[in-house]
């Protein structure tokens, strides 16, 4: 944790939750004022990091579908989320910062090439907060040739609204109801 969040204070609480479907854990930090600021607020929360309803659902949604491996790119404001999946279920998940959509390329194709990974043959699945016609998705496509865009859950009944936004901005919006993280 300390290599992930410079020097470590008390003002940073700890928790892990885990990834069911894989019998592992997310370990992960978070500001002390959050809880606070929950415990203000909310008579009942649960807190959980992002990428275990992100992982969870990948691995429901495409559980049996993989032959060979699939990347997913989540892309958010100065994050990345890469996850890859194979037959068997998570291969990989990490977290990169980014300033530049250089930066941002750089971290994908370190993964392709860390994990051997054929970028002319590897799928690609890219959500998040990137538009289809934007400078970094031209650049991830002059090296990756296989790449689609995730959606939301069709599952679910969404209010109109959402029908105004691309559906791969919305894919793991509603993911923690459908791992039942709201359940508990």
């Amino acid at each position: 944790m300390k290599f992930n969040l410079g020097k470590i204070g008390e003002d940073v609480k700890y928790d892990a939750i885990q990834i069911k479907q894989i019998s592992a854990y997310q370990v992960f930090a978070y500001p002390s004022f959050y809880e606070s600021l929950l415990n203000q607020t909310l008579r009942e929360y649960k807190m959980i990091h992002f990428s275990v309803p992100m992982i969870e659902s990948l691995l429901i949604k495409n559980k049996n579908k993989i032959i060979g491996k699939k990347v997913f790119l989540h892309v958010r404001n100065n994050y990345i989320d890469i996850v890859i999946l194979e037959e068997d279920g998570l291969l990989f998940y990490n977290t990169f910062e980014y300033v530049t959509q250089e930066d941002l390329l750089y971290y994908l194709l370190y993964v392709f090439e860390n994990q051997k990974l054929n970028p002319e043959e590897v799928p690609l699945v890219i959500t998040g907060n990137i538009e289809k016609t934007s400078q970094v998705f031209e650049l991830i496509k002059t090296y990756i040739r296989n790449i689609s865009f995730g959606a939301r859950i069709e599952a679910f009944s969404y209010s109109y609204l959402f029908d105004t936004m691309p559906k791969h901005q919305q894919a793991y919006l509603f993911d923690a109801f459908l791992c039942g993280f709201c359940d508990e």
